[in-house]
């Protein structure tokens, strides 16, 4: 387990992000439906607004184009025009794939331990893990957690939801992994790997609550270095820039404006010939810091998305050779003190699709390319950049939010207000 918490604490210590990159260094799990029996989510599923939940979720997404009126409609309606598709073509390819990637060896995955130590030690990563969630949350200023609860939390689905709960949240599902018993003498291979798993998995949900908190902690700083209004929001309708003489007389180019981005660890965009074009540097450097805070969460979400793979292979290893019966045990884990059994399977098609919507709100070296032009590199056209670049991260938010309500709504035990935002794949999903 040395090696499994090594991996969990590598992230992206660098601050290094690379445009159009993957950031991935394992196979994605593909899943098929999941054995319940509402079945599979159909393309009506991904299309219905919201999740028809009366009892205090959500009901309905904000339609994200609503807010476009503030930078390019066009160019925010294609994106979530696009992105909805790509998620509806997902959910059809992911189904009817999950048994056949169960006969393939996962090339990324934990160390399954079936010994006592080996048990032992998946319990230790989740108290170890615990106790890096509680020192991160208990340091972060009261902004990130405000923002860790609207961004990533069970709050998006029920308002009702406090930092108190989420406080509680933590605290019972360790408390649930320190009250097992480890396996007997006689306890079979399956049962032990249901242990192991068990831990691991909440070991991996404390551990992508963590890597949140560092994100928004980040943007923090970075507001505060560059004084940037609503950081989390990437509100578009923030007010203008104001610009003072001494402003407007400081201008740089565009390969100046590519050198700061390659400063911050971006490649990807050809430098040519200084085309003599120049806008001003308070609007640049606007512009620049629209830049990486969208590359962050780039870059947060597929080091989060890379942890849910991990685990998820190492689900996958475990169901290899083995009967449907227990399969099915493997791949609905039950926690202690709860009735209903965390979902495997639509954990993976969720998973799935938020890769999906990564890859297409991944901001592209040709669309900043596109910057460098005559009609776009001026003091008007860098704001609108930034506007729109900031309008697409908020509707990434809303697309986001959009797919995490899909997710529960298949799962299906939205019911009861009281457990639901307790329940781990709540809280699995919220983070995605």
């Amino acid at each position: 387990m040395a090696e499994s918490q090594e991996s969990l604490d590598e992230g992206d210590s660098k601050g290094h992000f690379e445009l159009d990159g993957r950031g991935k260094s394992g196979s994605t799990v593909d899943v098929a439906q999941t054995r319940s029996t509402s079945g599979p989510p159909e393309l009506k599923d991904v299309l219905e607004e919201g999740i028809g939940d009366p009892h205090g979720v959500t009901q309905q997404l904000q339609e994200p184009a609503k807010k476009a009126g503030m930078w390019d409609k066009k160019f925010v309606a294609f994106f979530v025009l696009s992105a909805l598709a790509a998620l509806v073509l997902s959910v059809i390819v992911a189904r009817g794939r999950y048994l056949a990637a169960r006969r393939e060896t996962p090339k990324l995955a934990y160390t399954i331990p079936t010994d006592k130590k080996g048990l032992r030690e998946t319990v230790e990563l989740v108290e170890k893990n615990a106790k890096r969630l509680r020192s991160k949350w208990n340091s972060s200023s009261a902004e990130v957690r405000a923002a860790y609860m609207k961004l990533y939390s069970p709050k998006l689905f029920v308002e009702t939801f406090t930092e108190k709960q989420n406080r509680l949240w933590r605290d019972k599902c360790l408390e649930a992994i320190r009250s097992q018993s480890l396996p007997g003498w006689a306890a079979g291979k399956t049962e032990r790997q249901e242990f192991a798993l068990r831990s691991i998995l909440v070991a991996t949900v404390f551990r992508v609550a963590e890597m949140r908190l560092d994100l928004l902690g980040g943007l923090e700083e970075l507001a505060m270095k560059h004084r940037i209004p609503s950081i989390f929001s990437m509100d578009a309708e923030s007010p203008p820039l104001q610009l003072t003489e001494e402003d407007k007389a400081n201008t740089v180019s565009f390969q100046q404006f590519i050198r700061r981005l390659e400063k911050l660890g971006l490649t990807g965009v050809a430098q040519e010939g200084d085309s003599g074009l120049r806008v001003t540097s308070v609007l640049a450097d606007d512009l620049a810091s629209a830049v990486e805070v969208k590359m962050r969460y780039d870059a947060s979400n597929a080091a989060v998305i890379q942890e849910f793979e991990k685990f998820l292979a190492s689900v996958q290893q475990a169901t290899i050779g083995k009967s449907e019966s227990k399969a099915q045990r493997i791949e609905n884990i039950v926690m202690p003190d709860t009735k209903v059994p965390f979902p495997v399977r639509i954990l993976a098609q969720a998973v799935k699709r938020a890769e999906v919507r990564r890859g297409i709100g991944q901001l592209s070296s040709s669309q900043i390319q596109e910057w460098s032009g005559k009609a776009r590199w001026n003091d008007a056209g860098v704001s609108a950049a930034a506007k729109d670049l900031r309008g697409s991260q908020q509707a990434f938010f809303d697309l986001a939010l959009y797919g995490k309500q899909s997710d529960l709504r298949q799962w299906g035990h939205l019911e009861d207000i009281n457990s639901f935002p307790t329940h781990l794949f709540t809280h699995a999903i919220a983070l995605l």
